[in-house]
């Protein structure tokens, strides 16, 4: 079984089974209380229009300034300017330099490469904001090709001249603990400051997703922030991402908490900054641990099938796979992805292929008493004590004078 998993997990065999199965054990992300998520929802749409003018976002990050948010992260990208948005876009540059702590989204196209994935093409900004003092950050995720759910962010995106840009989410985190520095780039993550931040070769983080960041129906809206009717707390001294969560506009996006509809790519970006702010990183074990899994299990099956009454080795089958389970959830919470498919298949096929063995077994010994005791009874006799219910024959020989047949039955047979 240790070998037919290793040849699996070598060739990514069941790979996708995995991730769906991991995907079951979300949320588990602890939710911080310094990340908020203020939306472009229905009511904000219905009062304002959209697309908003330009105006508007300087009266939003207006309103949250006075709030007392410590840094505004726009899921929303300003890479055009028309002529009417001129002076809105003088303005909106004037309030990001005064707030001095925004942090703006671009898109970028992204292409596989070393040390991190190059960006091939930027969305950029807007001329009147080029010279504005904000981050940047690019809003891509990490979109499954095999199934499109987006379960990682790539935190980092080489640029032509050869500098890294940080994802949205990064970028926020930066600003949030004032770090200026340029981002270091390691084997297995990437340090911003004195935070190291695990990644995988690629340089991508596996979202951690918790419950209060996963909800839509908890966004603050737009509209409410504008009014001035959401109570201080909820913003000040927070990181306040603002993007679309309206499904009409389009920028849902499938993931492990919702694969059915999807949820805003807002919610993604706060799940990300969620992961880095509570440490909840998610580490898949690597496949040494899981073939040692796989071989231990098979052992136990394998040993209760064998030396256990028969009617209780299933009972202890499933309360194996039962407690490998539980174990993987604990772990999972704990940030330690452990491998589902192959330890609990390997717990079926063992049970399966000690049966056999067990039958083969019992069979073939049942046959050799039986032909043994048949040489001095007949065959039909033999049979049915060997058969009798607890019934046990040996035939040992009694040095040389012939061989003497002992019967054990139950007591109550005697």
């Amino acid at each position: 079984m240790t070998g037919f998993a290793w040849v699996g997990l070598s060739a990514g065999m069941f790979a996708g089974f995995q991730r769906r199965a991991t995907d079951a054990l979300f949320p588990s992300a602890p939710s911080d209380p310094r990340v908020v998520v203020v939306g472009i929802d229905g009511a904000s749409i219905a009062k304002y229009g959209y697309p908003f003018p330009r105006d508007l976002y300087v009266d939003l990050v207006s309103a949250l300034n006075d709030y007392g948010a410590k840094v505004v992260a726009f899921d929303v990208t300003f890479s055009s300017e028309r002529e009417d948005q001129v002076a809105a876009d003088a303005r909106f540059a004037a309030e990001i330099d005064s707030v001095g702590t925004v942090v703006l989204g671009t898109q970028a196209e992204l292409k596989s490469g070393k040390p991190a994935p190059r960006a091939v093409s930027l969305g950029g900004y807007a001329k009147g904001l080029q010279g504005a003092s904000f981050r940047p950050g690019h809003v891509q995720v990490n979109a499954d090709p095999n199934d499109a759910i987006n379960r990682s962010v790539p935190l980092i995106a080489e640029l032509p001249d050869g500098q890294f840009l940080p994802a949205l989410s990064l970028a926020a985190l930066m600003e949030y603990r004032g770090i200026n520095s340029p981002v270091t780039v390691r084997p297995d993550g990437v340090q911003v400051g004195d935070r190291f931040i695990p990644t995988d070769a690629n340089h991508s983080m596996l979202l951690n997703f918790s419950s209060r960041l996963s909800d839509p129906s908890r966004v603050i809206s737009v509209s409410d922030v504008l009014a001035g009717t959401v109570p201080a707390s909820k913003l000040a001294g927070k990181i306040v991402f603002v993007g679309a969560v309206d499904p009409a506009l389009g920028d849902n996006r499938l993931a492990p908490i919702n694969k059915a509809t999807g949820v805003p790519g807002v919610l993604l970006h706060a799940n990300s900054v969620n992961t880095m702010l509570t440490g909840a990183y998610l580490d898949p074990v690597g496949q040494t641990s899981t073939l040692l899994w796989v071989a231990f299990l098979t052992a136990v099956v394998g040993l209760a099938v064998v030396m256990l009454p028969f009617w209780l080795s299933p009972v202890v089958a499933l309360l194996i796979a039962i407690g490998y389970f539980l174990l993987s959830v604990i772990r999972f919470n704990n940030g330690h992805v452990q491998n589902l498919v192959y330890p609990l298949v390997a717990i079926v096929f063992a049970f399966l292929g000690a049966v056999i063995l067990r039958y083969f077994g019992e069979t073939r010994q049942r046959r050799r008493v039986t032909a043994l005791f048949s040489q001095y009874v007949p065959e039909t006799v033999a049979k049915k004590l060997v058969e009798a219910h607890g019934g046990r024959i040996e035939v040992r020989n009694r040095n040389g004078r012939g061989a003497e047949a002992v019967l054990y039955l139950p007591l109550q047979q005697s």
